[in-house]
């Protein structure tokens, strides 16, 4: 059973990657298996995620490098034993330590049937170099969940100017010169690509990174939004706040919308399925006293 690790900041575009893989997985004639992890206490990566009676095992609110860590080793265990998948994709939360769900992953009791495939690391091109505004824990994060890595996609390369791009990739490139480096939009890439083993994973010490400063803030919207009103409060939200996902109905409306936003960008997308609407805010050092609640804009 292999086994491969998807790991990047907030809002890079992991959940999109995975759906990618699972289609040409699937064209494979291989079986896959998904594990997802959600730092909050609902799992809006899973809803995303084109499952077509896909087996997705869930782990929320809390992350599976610390508080969740044997869960994963108990859900890849149960995994093995129910379908016998030929690839398992793990999808790690945006705070979460690479080499700590790796280290979940080689337990005595996995060894036997796993290989670890592939470490994957994305990045967002376009807010690239945005991270010197993050506090220096988080830098710290970013830095450790791409150090290890065998393979980065360099995502959404269609967000900035070519020449910019370039430079930025060649950046990357010299930074993390042992790892395969691929430049995608829309997380659009090969699975055999990703296969190819290039374990930069295994020269890995233990740096250690704790991710306390990472705080989340869950809202049940309880009634149609302003639109208007809506789209001030997002950009009027604090700097430290660096994602907010979820889902939502505006007012005069009965369509309900998919909510993404990344660090100034926000997308607002038709979606179709009957979920309870809901919006998580992920960030630094959250202070819930300077954030307004989405009910009262």
């Amino acid at each position: 059973m292999e086994i491969m690790i998807i790991t990047g900041f907030l809002g890079t575009g992991k959940t999109t990657l995975m759906n990618h893989l699972i289609k040409d997985i699937r064209l494979q004639h291989k079986k896959v298996a998904i594990i997802i992890n959600e730092f909050g206490q609902r799992d809006i990566d899973a809803s995303l995620i084109q499952s077509d009676n896909l087996p997705i095992n869930k782990m929320t609110n809390g992350c599976i490098c610390c508080s969740l860590k044997e869960d994963v080793t108990k859900q890849l265990h149960q995994i093995y034993l129910t379908y016998q998948p030929d690839i398992v994709l793990i999808e790690c939360s945006g705070v979460s330590h690479p080499l700590e769900v790796l280290d979940a992953c080689l337990t005595p009791v996995l060894s036997p049937f796993i290989t670890i495939k592939s470490l994957i690391g994305i990045i967002d091109l376009s807010q690239f170099y945005n991270i010197k505004s993050y506090s220096i824990d988080t830098q710290k994060l970013l830095q450790v969940q791409l150090k290890y890595c065998s393979h980065i996609i360099v995502n959404k390369i269609d967000l900035l100017e070519i020449n910019q791009s370039l430079q930025t990739i060649q950046t990357i490139k010299d930074e993390y010169n042992k790892a395969n480096i691929f430049c995608t939009t829309y997380g659009k890439i090969n699975y055999n690509d990703l296969a190819k083993t290039k374990q930069v994973f295994s020269e890995a010490g233990h740096d250690s990174i704790k991710h306390r400063h990472i705080f989340h803030q869950y809202y049940s919207i309880t009634y149609p939004l302003d639109i208007k009103s809506f789209k001030y409060w997002i950009k009027h939200l604090p700097p430290n706040i660096y994602r907010v996902k979820g889902f939502i109905t505006f007012e005069n409306n009965a369509q309900k919308y998919l909510i993404q936003y990344t660090n100034g960008n926000l997308k607002v997308e038709p979606f179709n399925l009957n979920i309870d609407n809901y919006l998580v805010l992920i960030g630094d050092n959250i202070d819930q006293e300077k954030v307004q609640s989405p009910h009262k804009i």
